[in-house]
């Protein structure tokens, strides 16, 4: 009982082999109704799309389309997750042949992308498949005759005949498309019989026949032709007997013939002339010599043996020297390694005595081949040792002569050493009497200062005595005592300083690496240290300057600053967020349709009820796994989702990029995607404008507001949502009508890549970029791209919370604006927040194709009442420059 699927797929598989595909396929329905459980059961729903293929084909126009849908329903389903023991290269040509069959256009332009996903499986195969290898491009891979052929290849060799015959079908049909361009060779006999074989084995016995046919044209003897045509069509096997019949007659009476005399005397002469054309082309062709010994005895058999005597002979010789040579083989060998030995160790050192003497003994051996490289070398060295001799004798008697050389500078060197050492006796001796008679001289002089010296003291003493002189000598011994005392400290200070500079130097000396990697590294500390204090007050001088100006502010800007703090979303977003933000009753399109976790199961109440939910409203207790859970809601055929809002969710997950992009993707109810806040990475807000662009075009509001840590990928979304702009060929109507881009930090430099996609675009109609950093030079660049496209649809322009002014640039380009082809249309402007204080007033009266908002009357109003006169002249062209910094 539970073999009975396994037993009921095999018997399908009978059933496709006998021609009998509506069997099969009633065999597998009835294995997918019967036993959903079964572990081959992807595998049988496989082998009904390639039956339901092959059914489809010879189907009316209903039928067949029922049948190819119901296959690419049943692809799609096996790709996104390929059970194992299925081909991919079978599971994607299937799935392309399927779109390229529909009747459906956007299926058959699906099918140009399933081409490319063929290529690269083709091309990542180790070796590579269809020769991906060898040509670039996979549209001129597609293109190619010989693509189809391999594939084909490919296919029969895994026994699937079904694939193989739909790609030997399409290679006939491209070699018949180029042979009507340029000249090319036609199928060849191998390739045409493979073809009918794999008709053959489908039981398409006409189609075998017309293929065989065809090899039959090209080579009418071919017997493996002939009797496969035999078999598979009774014209042909009935024609093929009669030419049977008729070489056999001929034959008949051609060996009747052979009996009579003359005939086989002329045969003889044309048997030998031919044979001695061959034996003169080449003599030892042994079939030719015995065939002329047999037929012309007389003349060839003596020749032929007389030259196999002298063979005898040669070769009787030959064996006895080549005995000989064969025993010397093995001293042969043996030299010729030693030789080679010999051979590296020159090369290595060239200069040794004892390798040299090697190479010569064995150079010159008997054993030695001529065609050895040490037989190349002798000459060399002959040549280098009768060098080597001169260079020996040359070098003996340059010795000799720089010996004899420094001998004779030696002894000049010696010879001047005794005469210095007496010259220098001499002057001590002679320079001796002066110094001791200087000597006693000063011996004298100093005897006499110490005897004046004493008597000076003398009178000092006595005149110290006195008492007239003992307040001076008071008063000058305490100005002494100061004088002594300062001299003592300049040079005991001195004198320790120098003393204290030298043991420095000497411990300098002795630690020198250390004191520079020390000196180094406090430097280094220095510097850190006065920069971070540096830093720090250039933070407290900008903090208080910062202070200074915001004081300075007048009460329009301190107004201007808080409410731009308190604008989150945009008002289209605010006012939604206010419908769907209230109690939870249960609601599927008003307030409370809250995101709850519908399950894994598609038959629950909560399944059933998330797939009839008109709105889905996250919040940021939406978690990863809830987005698997959703991912299959929208993955779901039935789905009636028509937006779909996430507020403050993080979605930095791969959950979100691998379950979240797929689903929307294929969810063809939706119309509007929001991401109000939380945190979201570039990469999935890309990916989602290419799903928007190229998969599900549907999708006619997109809101991207709020979104923290974009600042640095700013340039991948702004460039993924320009070429959602710049694709004005979309794929199906109505394209992208609404873009919400609030609060994003957007600057000047990224409106260039929406302005490409303006100019051309003509689906859009509401533009809203408020709470931004933009000024007069981004805003004039979208405007001027508005302007420029005669067919845009924009009718609203939203620059709120910017950081515009009302220039003479902008006033010009507002003047200057002519409107829209469509008849009716009016673009609003909406620049109020910025910093602007006057209303626009336009060139022109009673303009209906302009409306630009720069201040609402109220607050206009009051800054009037609050403003003096002076206020008034400073603010009639716009607000401060210092504001500007504030904003930015």
């Amino acid at each position: 009982m539970f073999r009975l699927p396994q037993v009921l797929q095999e018997f399908g598989k009978v059933m496709e082999h006998y021609g009998a595909f509506q069997a099969a396929m009633e065999t597998y329905s009835k294995i997918l109704n019967n036993f959903p459980n079964y572990r081959g059961y992807f595998h049988v729903m496989f082998r009904t799309t390639i039956v339901g293929k092959y059914i489809a084909e010879y189907s009316d126009a209903r039928r067949s389309e029922e049948f190819i849908n119901q296959c690419i329903d049943t692809l799609q389903f096996l790709l996104e997750a390929l059970p194992v023991g299925i081909d991919d290269i079978h599971a994607i040509l299937l799935y392309t042949r399927s779109l390229q069959a529909s009747s459906n256009p956007a299926n058959r332009f699906r099918a140009v992308g399933v081409y490319q996903s063929l290529y690269d499986a083709c091309a990542k195969r180790k070796p590579p498949l269809a020769g991906t290898d060898q040509v670039p491009a996979f549209k001129d891979w597609i293109e190619e005759p010989r693509t189809w052929k391999l594939l084909g290849d490919y296919a029969h060799s895994m026994e699937e005949e079904l694939i193989a015959r739909d790609c030997y079908k399409e290679y006939v049909d491209k070699v018949n498309v180029f042979r009507k361009k340029k000249d090319i060779e036609e199928m060849n006999i191998p390739v045409l019989m493979k073809i009918a074989k794999n008709c053959a084995s489908i039981q398409n016995y006409e189609d075998a026949a017309r293929y065989a046919s065809f090899a039959l044209k090209q080579n009418h003897f071919d017997k493996e032709v002939r009797a496969a045509i035999s078999q598979w069509s009774p014209e042909h096997a009935k024609r093929i007997q009669q030419e049977t019949h008729a070489v056999f007659v001929i034959e008949m009476s051609w060996r009747h013939r052979w009996v009579a005399p003359g005939y086989r005397k002329r045969y003889y002469e044309i048997v030998v002339g031919e044979l001695e054309e061959k034996i003169a082309k080449n003599w030892m062709d042994m079939s030719v010599r015995k065939e002329l010994a047999y037929y012309s005895r007389d003349k060839w058999r003596p020749k032929f043996v007389f030259e196999g005597d002298c063979a005898k002979k040669i070769q009787r010789q030959f064996r006895h020297v080549r005995i000989i040579w064969l025993w010397q083989a093995p001293q042969r060998a043996k030299h010729s390694m030693l030789c080679t030995e010999a051979y590296r160790q020159f090369m290595k050192t060239p200069y040794v005595r004892s390798i040299r003497d090697n190479v010569y003994r064995l150079g010159k051996h008997k054993y030695v081949s001529r065609r050895h490289a040490i037989t190349k070398i002798l000459p060399l060295l002959a040549l280098q040792d009768t060098a080597h001799a001169k260079m020996w004798r040359c070098f003996k008697a340059y010795k000799l002569r720089r010996d004899v050389a420094q001998h004779a500078i030696d002894r000049r060197k010696k010879r001047l050493l005794m005469l210095h050492t007496a010259a220098t006796v001499i002057q001590c001796i002679a320079r001796s009497r002066p110094a001791r008679r200087a000597r006693r001289q000063l011996e004298m002089q100093r005897e006499k200062e110490i005897e004046a010296a004493v008597t000076v003291q003398r009178y000092i003493r006595a005149r110290n005595m006195t008492f007239q002189h003992n307040v001076t000598r008071i008063v000058a011994l305490q100005r002494r005592k100061r004088e002594q005392y300062a001299l003592f400290l300049h040079f005991a200070l001195l004198f320790r300083w120098k003393q204290r500079l030298r043991w420095k130097l000497n411990v300098a000396r002795m630690e020198v690496s250390a004191r520079v990697i020390q000196r180094s590294y406090k430097r280094w500390r220095r510097e850190i240290a006065w920069h971070k204090h540096r830093d720090q007050m250039a933070t407290r001088i900008q903090r208080t300057y910062r202070n200074y100006q915001t004081s300075s502010l007048t009460g329009l800007t301190r107004l201007l600053l808080k409410n731009r703090k308190s604008v989150l979303f945009s008002e289209a977003s605010d006012s939604l967020l206010e419908s769907l933000v209230a109690e939870d009753n249960g609601s599927t399109t008003g307030a409370g349709c809250f995101y709850k976790p519908p399950g894994v199961r598609q038959n629950t109440a909560q399944f059933q009820r998330a797939l009839n939910q008109h709105t889905i409203y996250c919040t940021r207790h939406f978690s990863p796994e809830d987005c698997v859970m959703l991912g299959a809601v929208l993955r779901h055929t039935m789905c009636r989702t028509r937006r779909l809002i996430f507020h403050c969710v993080k979605g930095r997950s791969p959950n979100y990029e691998f379950d979240m992009i797929p689903a929307i993707r294929n969810c063809r109810s939706l119309r509007m995607v929001c991401l109000l806040g939380g945190n979201w990475s570039a990469e999935f807000i890309q990916k989602l404008c290419h799903e928007i662009q190229t998969e599900n075009p549907m999708i006619h509001s997109i809101h991207i507001e709020g979104i923290s840590g974009l600042t640095r990928d700013i340039d991948l979304v702004t460039g993924a949502l320009s070429n959602l702009l710049l694709d004005f060929f979309n794929y199906s109507v109505p394209g992208v009508q609404h873009l919400y881009l609030h609060g994003l930090g957007l600057l000047n430099g990224d409106m260039s890549l929406l302005a490409k996609g303006l100019a051309v675009n003509t689906s859009l109609q509401t533009l809203c970029l408020s709470l931004n950093m933009i000024e007069e030079n981004g805003f004039l660049e979208v405007f001027r791209a508005v302007s420029s496209n005669k067919r845009t649809s924009v009718t609203e322009l939203d620059f709120r919370w910017n950081l515009i002014a009302l220039t003479d640039d902008v006033i010009r380009a507002f003047d200057a604006y002519n409107g829209a082809s469509l008849p009716g249309s009016c673009l609003h402007v909406n620049l109020m927040h910025n910093r602007i204080a006057t209303h626009y007033r336009p060139s022109r009266e009673y303009r209906t194709d302009l409306s630009v908002s720069t201040l609402p009357e109220d607050d206009f109003n009051t800054v009037k009442n609050k403003l003096s006169k002076k206020n008034r002249k400073r603010y009639k062209g716009g607000l401060k420059s210092s504001s500007l910094r504030l904003f930015s």
